[in-house]
């Protein structure tokens, strides 16, 4: 275009004779056809100075032909037509034979107007695309210089090197030597008449869903790639129907490109849901001499179509991966002996069977990491330990990551309770007095209570965390001596403080030096045990050791000497329904006077139906229900396996949520039931009721304030229609009733009964849940009652009201076996979005009621519980 364009400019410029040049047909070579015409064109026309009438063209054109025939020629524009400003800048002639032989030639017209110079562009005609970007011919716009002005300069353009579809401007700039340079817009257009072609085959093919809900995006991608448009790179493609469920549906995919010309097919689409499974986690780890034995576990894939689970490894979170083996889709642990190496990566990717019989693969989990452990003791005899009357051992049972390069990690420290310190060949324990670790009486060996704790311990380190379990043998068989264990268990941090330092030292020189992070100690306590580490928290906080924080506290059946209160820290406390130890459950009250604190941190309780005091610690041989001591009978008893495997689950859940980055899940926070995989690895089906108490929530009711039962913290009305009953109690009016806290105690019988929390309007739009804690009664009216069962209300100043069942979302369950049962408090958490879904106008910045309301159709027609701890909870 540009070079063409020159050659006019050049012509318009030169100078010399206007005479058209000889006409040669090329008569005299050979193969010129007899009549072949030849045409003469004066190179330019130069009408010199035009006003705007313009001036008529003289054109002197020759033509002949071999045969000496009279071509016929026209010109455009014709000899004698007039020229006017701003056309006419190229002619052109064409001579034609009578047998339709033509030949052709052209010529520039060079004119100078009277009056401004001026640039004039015409558009191109419209051009079909070829491409995303497609080539068009620019016509070469018509320069008029002045008559008096002077010489313009061939013109430039912005034109790019093609043009997509659609209407495109380029700008022509020509400079004059005298004046300002002249532009003028010229128009491309390229249109699209052509629609894509979309691949029909591709849609009759099986689509993979990877996750419940998961949108088509991989089909939808693998369709795309098929449609093919010469000018849109990127056409939209649409299917309608949009499958949302397995099985097959026929639909129509529609491809679309951006000029909105579309191509579309039909056929069937096959969904199979080949779900990856969930949860995946080292469930389990045990040294074997040199070598670790992990045990992964997970939870079952709820895809239909799922027809076996293969479980990789690899060296790092990326690959390569490689195939440990396959099981069936209802398997939910693996067990992945002598772990090559110091860690590797473990993923489970879900299987099914296409409609051709092929095997797919569908969800894969993403990867977990396993450590290789390794294991160490320290005995230290002889030490000071302040608060302790004598000197004593300081002996740990160790389990860390073998390496150690992952660090810093978390130091969880286990101590354990109240138990014989000498074993002899047969029988249980004896207990003696005794100011070490060891029993040197020789009739008999030391027994290993700290070592009870080891398979806690090495699961924890294969999840990467360094663990300790103390030995307070020498503290045992004394009576209380609760205060010594806690100062024990902080002479022991010093120490882990010190060997963790940059200069490392104490019995393990340079290994933990960097490795070990304390600022973040998880203790877990077991019976005595539990109360020592339950009273650490204030120990510390008296006592501070340079270097070390608290990150959480777990108090296995504590017993409550001292009647600590944990605070500051986040507390978990596990009560054993079937323990003739501690039977009246006394960590309960600890976990009831934190919850009166002023403080921000997570609580939780559960009650574990069926556990006894001991089994959690595998050098506890022999059940404490025994004798006058039984509490519950050989048949209701889960026994040591279930015991070892709920913990194995939940204490390293709580650790990772406290300790580390995880959230606590759902079970924890009474927010779901007991997990699958739980009683898949306790091996038997669990029966767990949990209370819980957000950091962050706003207390409605206690029921212990001034005015209770009939004022709530709010300062609102507490309102109960008859014929329900209402009294408080706080541990002495109800024999069964263990909780330090008050409760108010509802009861019901056939008609209509209601409780009502007046909070006048009070906005809890920035909370989450709901929550509150019940008990059921032992009382006559219960008789038959497995599950309670009735109406939770929550109006707004509007008289809007939402209304969910409890077990919906929480169960109230009616006694468990064990001769001394308990009326044990636990939580109902209901989420302010199911609310909202039963009534999607309630306004939650204007609560003004929570109200209870029995019987309900599908429950019981009487009954009897308690109720505490009525609060809004942001988690």
């Amino acid at each position: 275009m540009r070079s063409f364009l020159a050659l006019v400019l050049a012509t318009l410029c030169a100078c010399g004779d206007d005479s058209p040049p000889t006409p040669d047909a090329g008569c005299s070579e050979p193969g010129t056809p007899p009549d072949q015409p030849a045409i003469g064109c004066p190179a330019e026309v130069d009408l010199g100075c035009i006003g705007a009438s313009g001036a008529p063209l003289a054109l002197d054109v020759s033509a002949t032909a071999c045969d000496g025939s009279a071509p016929v020629v026209v010109c455009t524009p014709a000899d004698g037509d007039r020229v006017v400003p701003g056309t006419s800048s190229v002619g052109s002639c064409t001579a034609t034979s009578p047998s339709g032989a033509s030949a052709a030639c052209s010529f520039a017209v060079r004119y100078r107007v009277d009056g401004a110079a001026s640039i004039g562009c015409s558009d191109p005609a419209p051009v079909e695309c070829e491409a995303a970007l497609t080539s068009v011919t620019l016509p070469s716009p018509a320069l008029m210089p002045s008559c008096d002005g002077g010489d313009i300069s061939p013109p430039t353009d912005d034109a790019p090197e093609g043009f997509p579809v659609g209407s495109s401007t380029v700008t022509f700039t020509a400079a004059q030597s005298e004046g300002p340079a002249l532009t003028c817009i010229s128009t491309a257009v390229v249109t699209d008449t052509t629609p894509p072609t979309i691949d029909c085959g591709a849609l009759a093919r099986d689509v993979v869903r990877t996750e419940p809900d998961a949108p088509l995006a991989s089909f939808i991608d693998a369709l795309r790639a098929t449609v093919v448009d010469r000018c849109d790179p990127a056409p939209s493609v649409e299917i309608a129907p949009l499958p949302t469920a397995r099985g097959t549906t026929r639909v129509t995919a529609t491809a679309t490109d951006a000029s909105g010309q579309a191509a579309s097919c039909t056929g069937d689409i096959t969904v199979l849901d080949v779900f990856a499974v969930t949860g995946l986690r080292v469930l389990s780890a045990a040294q074997r001499g040199a070598s670790t034995d992990i045990t992964l576990g997970w939870d079952a894939s709820t895809g239909a179509d799922v027809s076996g689970l293969r479980i990789e490894r690899a060296p790092s979170a990326t690959g390569p991966w490689t195939m440990l083996d396959v099981v069936a889709p209802s398997v939910q642990t693996f067990m992945d002996a002598e772990l090559p190496g110091e860690s590797a990566y473990y993923r489970v990717a879900s299987l099914g069977m296409g409609s051709g019989g092929d095997e797919i693969e569908g969800g894969v989990t993403l990867p977990v990491r396993a450590f290789a452990i390794s294991g160490d003791e320290y005995d230290l005899s002889g030490q000071a330990v302040p608060g302790v009357p004598f000197a004593t051992s300081l002996f740990g049972v160790v389990r860390h990551p073998t390496d150690l390069g992952a660090g810093p990690a978390p130091l969880v420290l286990f101590m354990h309770g109240n138990h014989g310190n000498c074993r002899p060949s047969t029988g249980d324990d004896d207990c003696e007095e005794r100011t070490e670790h060891a029993c040197t009486d020789g009739r008999f060996t030391t027994t290993p209570n700290a070592h009870g704790y080891v398979y806690l311990q090495e699961t924890l380190a294969a999840r990467g965390y360094v663990t300790v379990s103390v030995s307070a043998n020498a503290l045992n068989c004394r009576p209380d001596f609760i205060p010594e264990r806690t100062q024990l268990i902080l002479e022991h941090l010093r120490r882990w403080a010190a060997w963790s330092s940059a200069s490392g030292g104490g019995p393990f020189g340079m290994r933990f030096a960097g490795a070990v992070d304390m600022t973040r100690v998880a203790l877990v306590g077991h019976s005595r045990g539990g109360e020592a580490v339950s009273g650490a928290p204030a120990a510390l906080a008296a006592t501070p050791i340079a270097g070390v924080a608290l990150a959480s506290v777990f108090a296995i059946g504590p017993t409550d000497y001292t009647e600590p209160t944990p605070t500051g820290v986040p507390f978990a406390v596990l009560l054993p329904g079937c323990d003739a130890d501690v039977r009246t459950l006394e960590g309960l009250r600890q976990y009831d006077r934190g919850l009166s604190a002023p403080e921000r941190h997570e609580r939780a309780q559960v009650l574990y139906v069926g556990a006894n005091h001991n089994f959690f610690n595998t050098e506890w041989r022999f059940d404490d229900n025994s004798g006058r001591t039984r509490v519950c009978g050989d048949a209701d008893l889960v026994g040591a396996p279930a015991q070892r495997g709920m913990l194995e689950v939940t204490l390293p859940d709580w650790i990772e949520a406290t300790a580390g980055s995880a959230r606590l899940p759902d079970y924890v926070r009474a927010d779901a039931m007991t997990p699958a995989l739980m009683s898949t690895w306790a091996a038997r089906p669990l029966d767990l009721r949990w209370s819980y108490s957000a950091a962050d929530r706003l207390l409605t009711d206690d029921f212990g304030g001034a005015g209770a039962p009939n004022a709530n913290d709010l300062g609102g009305t507490n309102e109960y229609v008859d014929p329900i009953a209402s009294i408080t109690c706080t541990g002495t009016c109800a024999r069964n009733y263990p909780h330090p806290d008050s409760a108010v105690r509802l009861a019901w019988q056939d008609a209509p009964s209601a409780a009502h929390f007046d909070f006048a309007a009070t906005d809890v739009s920035a909370y989450a849940t709901l929550s509150m804690r019940f008990a059921s009664r032992l009382a006559t009216i219960n008789d038959g009652v497995t599950n309670h069962d009735f109406a939770i209300q929550v109006q707004d100043a509007a008289g809007v009201m939402a209304e969910v069942s409890l077990s919906e979302h929480g169960r109230l369950a009616h006694g468990y076996p064990s001769n001394q049962e308990r009326e044990v408090l636990s939580s109902v958490r209901v989420p302010l979005a199911a609310l909202l879904e039963a009534a999607p106008t309630l306004d939650l910045t204007r609560i003004t009621e929570v109200g209870l309301s029995m019987p309900i159709p599908e429950g019981n027609a009487a009954g009897s519980i308690w109720l505490d701890d009525l609060d809004f909870a942001s988690d």
